[in-house]
């Protein structure tokens, strides 16, 4: 159940449209498709700035609870006030952690757009899952390179390869951000290790600037089950994210 109230993994640049409630676009655009706060899960955003100059930065957070709402800005609280916006300013050679409240019961799922307007800041996705106590699994997935715009260019027309395992007692599973403003259909074509077709998947449209969230245990491809291999995104503008999991443990995939 973990598995799908939250999932994450790695961030593409996406198409340069301007962000939902925001009226301005800008050079570079990246998408942080998983955000999870509250019954267990924290995320952090770590931004640093390796420029000679101090640089700002815009996030926009998305709604990714499915229905009416996906997709529509979402009000995430820091230190008790809600926004769907921050602008950041970080001086040279400076970070900064943006970290929701995450002390609620109940786990809230979104994604974040980040805008900038010149190269040299670094920035992070951090994913913690607190067990019960103080038993905690953290992992990091980087969101933007260190002198480039970004880790993968995603033209409209791209076709995205990640990997899967449903081995063992591992299990794999995904998000999707849908950084346009119009709905999108994905078509998900799956292949064992010796390029064998396993199946394909369609999921229900994601809406604009919407999100969605599954584990391959739930699709219902028969053949997935005890397999591992590779599975091909077909879908103009979606930014997908991976993780791996083992039990609590969990471990971050990049396309």
């Amino acid at each position: 159940m973990r598995i799908l109230r939250f999932l994450a993994a790695m961030s593409l640049c996406w198409a340069a449209v301007p962000a939902a409630h925001s009226q301005t676009t800008s050079p570079y655009e990246i998408a942080l498709p998983q955000l999870a706060y509250g019954g267990g899960w924290e995320t952090k955003i770590v931004v640093t700035n390796v420029s000679t100059t101090s640089q700002a930065l815009t996030i926009n957070y998305y709604d990714g609870t499915p229905g009416a709402t996906n997709g529509n800005p979402l009000m995430v609280p820091f230190a008790g006030v809600p926004t769907a916006q921050q602008n950041l300013t970080i001086p040279v050679n400076g970070q900064m952690e943006v970290v929701p409240d995450f002390q609620g019961t109940n786990t809230t799922v979104g994604w974040a757009g980040l805008n900038y307007n010149e190269l040299g800041l670094k920035i992070q996705g951090v994913f913690l899952w607190t067990n019960g106590s103080t038993a905690q699994t953290q992992a990091v997935a980087p969101i933007v390179s260190l002198l480039s715009p970004c880790i993968l260019g995603f033209p409209n027309t791209a076709l995205i390869t990640m990997p899967f395992d449903e081995t063992g007692a591992s299990t794999s599973a995904f998000a999707f951000a849908n950084t346009m403003p119009t709905p999108v259909t994905m078509t998900l074509n799956f292949y064992d290790q010796s390029g064998n077709s396993l199946g394909t998947y369609t999921p229900p449209a994601i809406p604009g600037f919407g999100h969605t969230q599954f584990g391959l245990n739930a699709i219902g491809v028969a053949a997935l089950a005890g397999a591992k291999g590779s599975m091909q995104i077909n879908g103009a503008g979606v930014v997908p994210l991976g993780f791996k999991f083992y039990g609590s443990i969990f471990t971050t995939w990049l396309p």
